[in-house]
């Protein structure tokens, strides 16, 4: 069985996915193993990468880890964040935080660095 993962995890158009966006692992797609859409306020496996329509692959959990997330609000640096269903991070509100911010966000779409506290 291969462990290669699928390029999809958040479907743009047929051939992009979202960069900077949190995901899921699930069992599935052409390799046995899939990034999906994570559950609101669930634990997280990954980031997706940062290149042109996410190439670069992503970067999986791992607690100190530093990652470029995007957030879908305002926060400050040192908020603990959680991940939306679309992959997007936000201040914790009642979710697992998942990250750390180590900078802080100007709105929704800014793209901030953040270091994963949790790691499957």
């Amino acid at each position: 069985m291969s462990y290669a993962f699928e390029l999809y995890p958040y479907l743009l158009d047929a051939n992009t996915y979202s960069p900077h966006r949190c995901f899921r692992l699930a069992v599935g797609g052409a390799y046995g193993v899939q990034r999906v859409v994570p559950s609101a306020g669930a634990d997280v496996d990954g980031v997706s990468g940062s290149g042109t329509n996410g190439a670069g692959g992503g970067l999986f959990a791992c607690p100190g880890l530093p990652v470029q997330v995007e957030a879908s609000a305002a926060f400050s640096s040192g908020a603990l964040l959680e991940c939306l269903a679309d992959g997007r991070v936000k201040q914790q509100a009642g979710g697992i935080g998942v990250l750390r911010a180590l900078e802080s966000s100007a709105g929704s779409g800014s793209i901030v660095w953040a270091c994963f506290t949790s790691g499957r």
